[in-house]
C-alpha cells in the first residue's frame, strides 16, 4: 500500500485505528506487528510503501493517516454468495415471455466498495453471451419446455460464485387430443371379426390432463386420470362391436375432444 507527499510528522493507522508507521521527517519506523506488516522503505519522502501479508477480510477499508483527506482504500475481493434464480412469472404460456433473474450477495469489504458484478448464464450446459443479472426470453415454445438455465456472479477480478440452483423452465401449452385405432387416426376403421382393436388418445402438453374420458356413442365408460393418454383394447372382436369412439380431456375448467372414429366389424353371414 503506498502513501505519497505525507506531512513532516504522522502515523498511518488501520480501519481499526491501530498504529501501523510513524513518520518523522523523511523517516519511518514500523510499530505494527512485523509478522503482518513490513514496510519496504524507511527513506518515506516522497513515498511510504509498506505491505500487508496474508490479506484478508478483516483488513479491508480505509488506512488513514494523522491529517485529514489522507487515506488509502484496501478491498479486499470476496466471493459471491451462491445464487438464486427467480422467474417474472409463474404462469408462463406457449408463446410468452419470461424473465429470468440471478441474485447474489457481495462478501467484498468494505461494503461500500463499489464495485459491480457481472454474471454468467449456461443454458442448457452452453453459455450464453449476456453477462447481467437479468435474462430475458421471449416468445417462449414447447422447443424450450424444461430447458436448463444456471447462474454464476463475480465481482471484477474476483473470485465467481458458486453456480445457482439449476432452474428448468416450465410453460403451460396443449396440443390437440389425437385419437387412433390400431395406430390409423382416420375417422372410420374397419376390422375383421376376430381382430384386437386398439383405442388410443394422446395430447402433448403440460400440464397434463386431469382426466380423459373414452366413450363410445358419446357415453363415458372409462376414464383414466392425471394423463396425457389413455388406451381401451377389445381382444377378439364380435359383429356387435360396431362403435363411434372419441375421447373427452379434461384440462383446467374446460374440455378438448379428438374426432370421432367410427369403428365396424367386418362379418360374413352365411343363409
Amino acid at each position: 500500500m503506498m502513501f505519497r507527499d505525507l506531512p513532516t510528522n504522522t502515523e498511518i493507522k488501520t480501519p481499526n485505528d491501530i498504529s501501523i508507521v510513524n513518520k518523522t521527517g523523511g523517516t519511518c519506523l514500523l510499530v505494527a506487528d512485523p509478522s503482518k506488516y513490513e514496510l519496504l522503505t524507511t527513506d518515506c519522502d516522497p513515498i511510504l510503501n509498506f505491505q500487508i501479508k496474508s490479506v484478508n477480510i478483516t483488513d479491508a477499508g480505509d488506512y488513514t493517516c494523522s491529517i485529514t483527506d489522507c487515506q488509502q482504500r484496501l478491498v479486499v475481493l470476496g466471493t459471491p454468495t451462491k445464487p438464486v434464480i427467480t422467474a417474472s412469472t409463474g404462469d408462463l404460456k406457449s408463446g410468452g415471455d419470461q424473465t429470468l433473474t440471478c441474485s447474489s450477495d457481495s462478501t467484498t469489504q468494505p461494503p461500500d466498495h463499489g464495485l459491480a458484478f457481472t454474471y454468467t448464464w449456461l443454458e442448457n450446459g452452453i453459455k450464453r453471451p449476456e453477462d447481467t443479472s437479468s435474462l430475458y426470453l421471449t416468445d417462449v415454445d414447447k422447443s424450450m419446455f424444461n430447458n436448463s438455465y444456471v447462474c454464476m456472479a463475480r465481482e471484477r477480478q474476483g473470485t465467481q460464485s458458486l453456480s445457482s440452483e439449476e432452474f428448468l423452465l416450465q410453460l403451460q401449452y396443449r396440443e390437440a387430443l389425437v385419437a387412433t385405432v390400431n395406430g390409423n387416426s382416420s375417422t372410420s376403421a374397419v376390422l375383421r371379426k376376430g381382430d384386437t382393436l386398439n383405442f388410443t388418445c394422446h395430447s402433448d402438453g403440460y400440464p397434463v390432463l386431469d382426466s380423459i374420458n373414452i366413450q363410445k356413442q358419446s357415453v363415458t365408460f372409462e376414464t383414466v386420470l392425471e394423463s396425457n393418454i389413455a388406451n381401451y383394447t377389445k381382444i377378439d372382436t364380435g359383429c356387435f362391436d360396431n362403435a363411434v369412439l372419441r375421447c373427452r380431456g379434461l384440462v383446467g375448467n374446460g374440455y378438448i375432444y379428438s374426432k370421432e372414429i367410427t369403428v365396424k366389424i367386418a362379418c360374413k353371414y352365411y343363409k
